[in-house]
């Protein structure tokens, strides 16, 4: 379905955050939890996770600016987990580098859909809610609030409760 002009002024203006996940075979212990505090945004993991005895895997999570590319992300990953990959108990403990090998995943996917504060500024929502109900077409996402399910779930109610 073709968008319309203003359909197309407004989501054109949509911008996205570039977000990474992974799973690492790694040396840590479990119930180990990495977390860069404060997370920095240029593709470096902003956390990773190992939950499970039965698995050396740890749930890796990064994100980055819109100039940051997967194989930056993906090489920040290596070098990061790269320097604490060991059991942090263990004093005397080297850590061992992270390779290629022991990436059983990387992902990449557009995250966080938002509008940018010059967009706000110049009244991007105003825009956005005057297109509900043109054309017989409502919009809920991620837009109405923070990427969750529940701030979906929240917009479609307030979408009924201001149109039906």
């Amino acid at each position: 379905m073709p968008l319309t002009p203003e359909e197309a002024t407004v989501f054109s203006a949509v911008a996205r955050t570039p977000y990474w996940s992974g799973a690492v075979a790694t040396k840590v212990p479990n119930d180990f939890y990495y977390f860069q505090n404060p997370p920095i945004p240029f593709g470096e993991p902003a956390a990773f996770v190992r939950l499970f005895n039965e698995s050396n895997i740890a749930t890796t999570w990064s994100w980055g600016g819109s100039n940051t590319t997967t194989d930056i992300a993906y090489t920040f990953l290596l070098q990061t987990l790269g320097r604490i990959n060991k059991d942090p108990r263990n004093v005397s403990e080297t850590s061992t580098p992270v390779t290629g090998d022991d990436v059983k995943l990387f992902t990449d996917q557009d995250y966080f859909p938002h509008f940018e504060t010059l967009d706000l500024a110049a009244g991007i929502y105003d825009q956005y809610n005057a297109l509900q109900g043109k054309n017989n077409t409502y919009y809920t996402s991620g837009l109405n609030g923070f990427e969750l399910v529940e701030f979906a779930i929240r917009a479609g109610q307030d979408l009924v409760a201001s149109f039906f």
